[in-house]
């Protein structure tokens, strides 16, 4: 549901001309930066004493496990870390008894990684936590409200994956959001953490 913004290595053709920017609209996008910013903040989850010692890398790494195995490789792709700090982080994880390494018969170099049930049960705690701090955070919206910001959101979501929105207009929701997000990159211990639980949902 919400996002953040990351400085990321400049892409070639992003750029507007200076004879292309409209002062009045670059001054709405500061604020919804500002604003981007504070929801960002607002959105952080905070954990339970048992699980204070993870940090968000690591319930990001467990979110994506549970969508299952996946290869040393694929899990830093996914998490945008390099081999190295992949290969420490999964050390950490297995040391705790919350993955596991399984080598295909097929080939001994290939190695899956794959959530113990400790670890399931921790994204599972953790994705009521986040559903329910984003259930807060959109209470003041009425339902239509709510499918506006989905729309917003998917539109922008299938622009910079250069596709169009799906559904083609505003959603109006049953009941109650059922999609959030809320990614962050901060890699320290923190009792606060929102990763990015694809396919965790």
């Amino acid at each position: 549901m919400l996002c953040s913004i990351y400085l990321v290595k400049d892409t070639p053709g992003t750029d507007l001309a200076e004879s292309d920017r409209d002062p009045r609209r670059d001054a709405v996008v500061d604020q919804l930066l500002d604003l981007v910013q504070a929801m960002a903040r607002a959105s952080k989850v905070r954990l339970p004493d048992d699980l204070a010692g993870l940090t968000a890398h690591q319930v990001q790494a467990l979110a994506l496990l549970a969508d299952g195995a996946r290869s040393m490789g694929e899990l830093c792709t996914r998490l945008g870390i390099a081999q190295s700090a992949g290969t420490a982080l999964v050390a950490k994880l297995v040391a705790h008894g919350l993955v596991e390494r399984h080598e295909d018969p097929a080939d001994r170099r290939v190695v899956a990684l794959r959530l113990t049930p400790e670890a399931a049960g921790i994204v599972e705690r953790f994705q009521a936590l986040r559903r329910d701090q984003a259930r807060r955070l959109v209470a003041p919206l009425s339902d239509e409200q709510l499918g506006q910001l989905l729309h917003i959101y998917e539109t922008i979501a299938g622009a910079s994956r250069g596709a169009p929105a799906a559904g083609g207009g505003p959603h109006t929701p049953d009941a109650g959001p059922s999609r959030d997000a809320g990614p962050s990159r901060d890699a320290g211990p923190s009792r606060d953490a929102t990763p990015a639980m694809e396919g965790a949902r």
